[in-house]
């Protein structure tokens, strides 16, 4: 990838994704589909009765004509997630997206502002712009409308509290108080560095997209203030969690990387509502029609949560740095089952001459 952390799914571990704006999701389907999916797609929440999730599944099958196998959203412990909502066998169909409801990078039109910058950077910007465009404009705001808000993201990204601090006039490298005490620690200098490579890159778009305005102005274009309006610095950090926390690397789309529907609600495996092991997984190219793929490993019983896992190799740093939540090494089965036992008896041995 471009950068070290921006690292999206691969394979193999099991580990949850523990997300504090998941306990809030469909808690109350009427409350946020009044107060906020509504709002989100330009309804006054005395006419809207929309539900987000429906509305999703409703633009897949019938704008994107998607194949969508028996799913349903719900939220189980707190944490939301895609369920089998009858017995699904191996091999089955979840979801077969095409190419043009993916997002990816070329979804920005702004190609020529964003030039040079980060792949997933450019992505970012694609995600905030299409959101920005709103209904009348963008199909795959009936999507977003399900992604967490900018205030769900600073409660969990490192990089999204600390570009929030920017915001608030904190100033760059200041730290909410509730992350001063790991001030200094390496991740937090990983992710000081990741903020400020995302900032450069806003201010480069601004630069931009100004003297984009400009020239419009020269050529006595008709074009007005609004349609060379910036992105707010708010919209571009969300764009980016967005993209750490719900993008897959992907071979043969622009950039490598992109955010498919229903492959974002999946969670990785190994917590309650689970059944413990990966039982989803997607090809790595698409299918000969051009679309994704996404489809079980095994059988899966009705109200078993669909899973697939995030990357190969992890530690705690890196899980928070990327997708906020504390995971890694320590928490993986796998090297706890399969250790090898002289690395086994060199540690043990270590620990005990250090007593």
């Amino acid at each position: 990838m471009a950068s070290d952390f921006f690292q999206f799914h691969s394979a193999r571990v099991c580990l949850p994704l523990l997300v504090s704006w998941l306990s809030q999701a469909l808690a109350n389907s009427q409350t946020q589909n009044t107060d906020g999916s509504c709002a989100a797609l330009g309804t006054s929440s005395s006419e809207c009765h929309v539900d987000p999730w429906l509305d999703m599944l409703s633009w897949l099958r019938e704008d994107c004509g998607a194949e969508v196998g028996p799913v349903v959203l719900e939220t189980v412990d707190g944490l939301r997630g895609l369920h089998a909502s009858s017995e699904m066998h191996a091999g089955e169909i979840v979801a077969r997206v095409p190419r043009r409801c993916l997002l990816t990078v070329d979804a920005s039109p702004d190609q020529d502002v964003m030039a040079g910058m980060q792949h997933v950077i450019k992505l970012a910007f694609a995600v905030a712009e299409q959101w920005r465009l709103g209904p009348q404009k963008s199909a795959w705001t009936k999507w977003m409308a399900i992604f967490p808000s900018v205030q769900d993201f600073t409660q969990i990204l490192p990089l999204a509290a600390l570009a929030s601090a920017r915001q608030r006039g904190a100033g760059p490298g200041k730290w909410p108080k509730d992350l001063i005490g790991f001030e200094g620690m390496p991740i937090l200098k990983e992710v000081v560095r990741d903020e400020a490579t995302l900032w450069d890159s806003y201010q480069l778009y601004w630069q931009r997209k100004v003297a984009k305005w400009e020239e419009s102005q020269r050529r006595g274009s008709t074009e007005t203030h609004l349609d060379h309006q910036p992105l707010k610095w708010e919209d571009v950090f969300w764009g980016l969690s967005v993209v750490l926390t719900r993008a897959v690397n992907f071979e043969g789309l622009p950039g490598g990387v992109a955010i498919v529907p229903l492959m974002d609600l999946l969670n990785s495996c190994g917590f309650a509502g689970s059944d413990g092991e990966q039982n989803a997984i997607w090809d790595k190219q698409l299918d000969k029609q051009g679309n994704f793929v996404l489809r079980t490993t095994r059988d899966v019983s009705r109200g078993v949560e669909l899973t697939t896992t995030y990357f190969e190799q992890s530690d705690q740093a890196r899980t928070l740095r990327v997708w906020g939540f504390r995971a890694g090494a320590p928490l993986h089965r796998g090297i706890l089952h399969d250790r090898n036992e002289s690395c086994e008896r060199w540690l043990t041995a270590a620990a005990a001459s250090r007593d």
